[in-house]
């Protein structure tokens, strides 16, 4: 399975930790955005 799809699966369903681990900076981006929102 790719690697980024298990990241955006883990960010999917809100566990962001796993997906953290797996690529930390596509995790944070992802975090700046849910916090701009």
């Amino acid at each position: 399975m790719d690697e980024r799809l298990i990241v955006l699966h883990c960010i999917s369903i809100g566990d962001i930790r796993i997906g953290w681990y797996l690529r930390p900076e596509a995790s944070f981006k992802r975090l700046m955005q849910t916090e701009s929102n």
